[in-house]
């Protein structure tokens, strides 16, 4: 997927690459792969910029390790770039696990990976100040995403790739999606296209 597969030897390209590895395969052809001072240095350069943490570790500490290099390379760059990472969390337990590593202001809540009911979910959310929530298609609808706006949380849901879905999701009162193929040129044509005009 990646575009690797003339760069990395087989046995390299569905595991961990070292730090070196990682950072001399271009992505593609040629998209240089960042580490965490790399992103930091981007921020840093960028202050409208934000980045959302998709994080495939399982075990708490190696999820603690990869916000910890975030929390380090951004020490030496430029702290203030913590405001603008937006962490991504799997479930209940791994807020505490994030908070011992940094108090990062903001969180989305992606729910493909829990069982928690949307009681639950709502809950959590009001309970933690959680500023956003993330789900597939099968678990939206309108009332859970009206509940968890009353609980101070945006609700996105993916993957939507087309803009009759994404117009519907907003009738809901869904903030945004998570899409592969619709670009912003789209997204502001629909926008333009239930504009009120006097």
């Amino acid at each position: 997927m990646l575009g690797q597969d003339e760069e990395l030897p087989e046995q390299k390209q569905a595991g961990a690459l070292t730090h070196d590895e990682f950072m001399n395969t271009p992505i593609l052809g040629m998209y240089q792969p960042m580490d965490a001072d790399g992103i930091m240095n981007v921020l840093s350069k960028y202050p409208d910029m934000y980045i959302v943490t998709d994080t495939k570790e399982q075990k708490d500490e190696d999820i603690q390790q990869v916000l910890q290099s975030l929390v380090d390379a951004a020490k030496k760059h430029d702290p203030s770039a913590l405001s603008r990472v937006v962490v991504q969390i799997y479930n209940e337990p791994m807020l505490e696990k994030v908070k011992q590593v940094y108090p990062f202001p903001s969180i989305i809540y992606t729910l493909y990976a829990t069982q928690d009911t949307e009681d639950q979910v709502v809950k959590f959310v009001q309970n933690n100040d959680i500023d956003a929530v993330t789900m597939p298609e099968y678990k939206v609808n309108q009332n859970f995403v009206a509940r968890l706006k009353k609980a101070g949380a945006v609700t996105y849901v993916h993957t939507i790739n087309d803009t009759k879905q994404v117009a519907n999701y907003e009738k809901w009162g869904v903030y945004g999606v998570y899409s592969d193929v619709l670009t912003e040129q789209e997204m502001e044509e629909l926008n333009n296209r239930f504009a009120w005009k006097p």
